[in-house]
């Protein structure tokens, strides 16, 4: 997979892009392989450019974070780990390592997709468990309703926007 087409906020996923590149250099130093999961993996399955993407989201188990948070702060990368996340920050952009055995314990860590960045080849998460991850989400934020009505709807958007992708993957077989 490469990035060819761009979201609607083409200008944000570029800078995104470019400080991806970074945190996969810091991730390649200390032999971590995160996979891409949320929005922009959602974005590269369906090239549906009325996705925004606001940060980017990489799975990687907790037992590495030490040594990621570690290796980022010696590169003077903004970093902090919260909630089983390690959350970097540069300027107004945010890429995140959540980890999967605590946040969706239930969703197979699984990628069949590779996207070429620059000189990096991360992992994206595979279809079917993107659309699990994100049934998983909605379900939680469903009970955070009214307050999480926005958010809900755009995992729900998200879902759909799948689905209908899926399928037309399966028809075209």
């Amino acid at each position: 997979m490469k990035l060819t087409i761009y979201p609607k906020n083409k200008n944000k996923v570029h800078q995104l892009i470019k400080f991806l590149s970074e945190i996969l250099n810091i991730c390649k130093s200390v032999n971590v392989a995160p996979i891409l999961d949320s929005s922009l993996a959602v974005f590269l399955y369906t090239k549906d450019r009325t996705i925004k993407v606001n940060d980017i989201d990489l799975n990687c188990p907790g037992r590495y974070f030490p040594k990621i948070l570690k290796a980022l702060r010696k590169s003077g990368i903004k970093s902090k780990i919260k909630n089983h996340t390690i959350r970097c920050t540069k300027g107004n952009l945010k890429i995140e390592f959540g980890d999967p055995d605590y946040w969706y314990p239930e969703v197979p860590i699984e990628s069949d997709e590779i996207l070429e960045i620059d000189n990096h080849k991360i992992r994206v998460l595979k279809l079917d468990s993107l659309i699990l991850f994100y049934r998983i989400g909605a379900l939680d934020l469903k009970k955070q309703l009214p307050e999480k009505q926005r958010k809900y709807e755009d995992v729900l958007h998200k879902i759909n926007i799948l689905k209908s992708y899926e399928q037309k993957a399966l028809n075209a077989k």
